[in-house]
């Protein structure tokens, strides 16, 4: 069976998700997205025997104490290693956060890696490797109150 004839039985919109968290008790909230909105995938297009199609997924506003860091844009693939062990953004997001993003180029080596330098780090790193490996690109987006994150605002 095709992967995209079961989305409904094992997705989640994510407006809904969304809007359950923001229901939460929580003064912040973090989601970290290892996904992809594309229709794409490592083997190509979800939906097979296709031709023209485009899908151009709606990504819903973000409640302001909701922080969400994914593994990219709308419209690019979430990229693997190359031997398949394991996704670019989970490698290069769990090192950012492990003290590489907080190390020179990319932070002040305070002992803390920020949004801000996780962004610069995962741009540097991720998407660097995406590109050598696949020839694609592939940014983290990084949203913090509503509002995408970029290495410099």
């Amino acid at each position: 069976m095709q992967f995209a004839s079961r989305i409904t039985g094992n997705g989640c919109l994510l407006k809904q998700l969304y809007s359950d968290l923001d229901k939460v008790p929580a003064t912040s909230i973090n989601v970290i997205l290892e996904a992809c909105f594309s229709g794409q995938s490592q083997g190509g297009y979800l939906s097979s025997k296709i031709s023209g199609i485009r899908i151009v997924p709606i990504i819903p506003t973000t409640p302001k104490k909701i922080t969400v860091i994914s593994a990219g844009a709308a419209n690019q693939v979430a990229t693997w290693e190359e031997d398949e062990s394991q996704s670019l953004f989970t490698k290069y997001f769990l090192k950012g956060m492990s003290g590489e993003g907080d190390k020179k180029p990319y932070g002040n080596e305070n002992g803390k890696a920020s949004l801000r330098e996780l962004k610069k780090y995962l741009d540097g790193n991720m998407t660097y490797y995406a590109r050598r490996y696949y020839g694609r690109t592939q940014q983290a987006q990084i949203v913090v109150n509503g509002r995408e994150l970029s290495p410099t605002n």
